[in-house]
């Protein structure tokens, strides 16, 4: 799984258990356009912060470790909601 595998809708979970929807193609006030997004109740983190096998450049805490496909279109702003397991990360230390 690479970043340009990844979907709008799609929920990725963090190695520190935090879920985030993916938005694509968004622009921010703070950080302008971004290719993508990822978005919860408490903010969000650029994608720029991550290489394309998902991990991130600055904190191993924030690497994604799960992809998830979207859930239905009647939970999809519900984060607790996730479709099906698409990828697993090999190796979480």
């Amino acid at each position: 799984m690479t970043k340009a595998d990844l979907k709008t809708g799609y929920r990725v979970q963090l190695k520190n258990n935090r879920t985030y929807i993916v938005i694509k193609d968004c622009d921010t006030n703070l950080y302008e356009h971004q290719d993508i997004v990822f978005a919860n109740s408490n903010g969000f983190v650029v994608g720029d912060g991550y290489d394309d096998s998902l991990k991130s450049y600055n904190d191993s805490n924030y690497d994604i470790c799960f992809v998830y496909d979207k859930p239905g279109m009647r939970n999809l702003l519900i984060l607790s909601e996730k479709g099906m397991l698409l990828w697993k990360r090999e190796s979480i230390k």
